[in-house]
C-alpha cells in the first residue's frame, strides 16, 4: 500500500467507480423523466377515427 502506483490505481479505480455511478444515476433520472410521443400512431388513429 505504501507504493506510489498502487495508490495512484486505487484512486483511479475508486474515481472511476465513482463517476460510473453517477452517470448511472443521471441516465435513470433522465430516462424516467423523459417523456416519449409516437406522433405516427397517433396520426394514423386520428384518421382511423374520421373514416
Amino acid at each position: 500500500m505504501s507504493d506510489p502506483q498502487v495508490q495512484t490505481r486505487i484512486r483511479e479505480t475508486l474515481r472511476n467507480s465513482k463517476d460510473n455511478l453517477l452517470r448511472a444515476a443521471y441516465y435513470e433520472v433522465a430516462r424516467n423523466s423523459a417523456k416519449v410521443e409516437n406522433y405516427l400512431a397517433q396520426k394514423i388513429l386520428d384518421n382511423a377515427g374520421k373514416k
